[in-house]
């Protein structure tokens, strides 16, 4: 079968996601935050506390090349650091089939690592790493289950692609979008990008619901002024502001 393949593929190549499935299976027994589980993770794999403390982490960007690059204790940092994301994105969309939530955790972390360096994150990595779950999760239930393909993911927000009608005002939104501060545009990019209701954004994050309805309303307000002085033509920032104005 090729979910075993793609399974076995993956923990030959990095250590920590044979722990991050046992750790799935943790949270099958009891339910945990995503810190708590990465405190687990790194207990599992003995990594202290206190050496992680002692030097400080390297940014994602950085342990995703040395991964695809060959770098076997990037890759077990960096699966420790976004299994759990992952993971839960996944299992809230598959409550009945845990088996089904590890296999695809499992094939996301392939994806990502055989995507190799022409397909690199241009925004926040744990957005790039839940796009391929979801991707990766619709190919499953068009294989599996094509009743239920299309119920199975939220779409009730204005994706871009719908908002935008032209290129120029999806790249001047992107141009605009990359000057806001990280927060924001990760919210912006789960909320729009990857259509994801505010309760789960919530949880991906790790702060309160009222939180994420903060960073949306900020994100569009701020995104609307970078946008306005943005040195474009006046009819295409008319435009691109009409398409913004359908996220309210």
């Amino acid at each position: 079968m090729r979910a075993v393949r793609s399974a076995g593929v993956i923990v030959r190549r990095v250590d920590s996601l044979t722990v991050a499935t046992e750790a799935a299976g943790a949270i099958e027994r009891t339910p945990v935050s995503a810190g708590a589980l990465r405190v687990w993770v790194r207990r599992r794999l003995g990594v202290s506390s206190t050496s992680m403390a002692a030097s400080p982490e390297p940014d994602d960007l950085s342990l995703l090349a040395a991964w695809r690059g060959g770098d076997r204790p990037a890759g077990n940092a960096f699966v420790n650091r976004h299994f759990a994301t992952v993971y839960a994105f996944l299992r809230r969309r598959l409550p009945d089939d845990a088996a089904a939530a590890k296999d695809l955790a499992q094939r996301t972390f392939l994806a990502c690592l055989e995507a190799g360096e022409a397909f690199a994150p241009t925004g926040s990595v744990r957005v790039y790493l839940v796009g391929i779950a979801r991707n990766t999760l619709l190919r499953y239930f068009r294989e599996r289950r094509p009743s239920e393909a299309e119920a199975t993911l939220p779409g009730a927000v204005t994706s871009p692609s719908r908002a935008f009608v032209r290129a120029e005002e999806s790249e001047l939104v992107r141009a605009s979008m990359a000057q806001l501060p990280e927060s924001l545009r990760t919210t912006l990019e789960l909320h729009y990008w990857e259509e994801l209701p505010v309760a789960e954004i919530a949880v991906l994050l790790e702060v309160a619901p009222g939180t994420v309805k903060w960073r949306l309303h900020e994100g569009r307000k701020q995104l609307r002024a970078l946008i306005e002085r943005a040195e474009v033509g006046v009819e295409l920032r008319a435009a691109t502001l009409r398409g913004l104005a359908s996220w309210e």
